[in-house]
């Protein structure tokens, strides 16, 4: 692969900014009972990029087609940080390596789970039906993936 190198340059530079900036240690307990306080006290990461960072190095893993390294990524944003926008960006990635794998139900799966989730955010319902249209390619069923990709670009052009 010709961008195996930057890829890996991108791997190495995720890594170290998790290494150096990752902020785990809770801050000292105040007498503040507040929810928002008790969300924000109970989170296990406090520097807001280090998600972004572990989706960033799966991504690069993802291109470097070391799928189970990009699995490792993006399960491990899914598991962390429940409450992240970019867990979405993480499962869609996450079925992407599926597909690439051939684990087409697991990838099926993860389609079902986020069309399902209210949570999942408008703007990434066009990344989530490319990603469907890649799946149903895949599996030569045609017209499910024109149908997807015509979504897509609706979406896109509303």
């Amino acid at each position: 692969m010709v961008a195996a190198s930057e890829m890996e340059l991108a791997i190495l530079k995720c890594s170290k900014l998790i290494a150096l900036h990752s902020i785990t240690k809770s801050p000292e307990r105040k007498p503040n009972t507040s929810e928002r306080y008790k969300k924000f006290a109970s989170k296990g990461e406090y520097n807001n990029w280090i998600d972004d960072s572990y989706i960033l190095m799966g991504q690069a893993s993802y291109y470097n087609q070391d799928y189970h390294r990009a699995n490792e990524n993006f399960n491990y944003v899914i598991r962390k940080f429940t409450d992240s926008p970019n867990r979405y960006v993480a499962y869609l990635w996450m079925a992407k390596t599926y597909i690439e794998t051939g684990e087409n139900d697991k990838a099926l799966e993860i389609f079902k789970l986020l069309e399902r989730d209210g949570g999942f955010p408008k703007s990434a319902k066009k990344d989530l039906n490319i990603a469907q249209a890649h799946y149903y390619m895949k599996n030569n069923q045609l017209d499910d993936a024109i149908s997807h990709l015509k979504t897509a670009l609706q979406s896109h052009f509303p």
